[in-house]
């Protein structure tokens, strides 16, 4: 899995799809195990957080788009 934080800088983990099931919505549901140390995958995980709450928070949305 590759991210990229708030820096620009490519962020890269291995993992292993443990499950997946589809919803009733027709959407997906999945579980990754992360494989690395547990400071790789804190390192990865915190920068997936903070990106995801970056990019929540600050985005724009033209309301002349309803």
């Amino acid at each position: 899995m590759m991210t990229v934080d708030m820096d620009n800088n490519l962020i890269e983990i291995k993992g292993e799809l443990i499950y997946c099931s589809k919803s009733d919505t027709a959407m997906y549901h999945s579980g990754i195990k992360f494989i690395g140390t547990d400071e790789q995958v804190n390192k990865f995980v915190t920068q997936i957080i903070k990106v995801y709450n970056y990019r929540k928070n600050n985005l724009l949305i033209d309301p002349s788009h309803n």
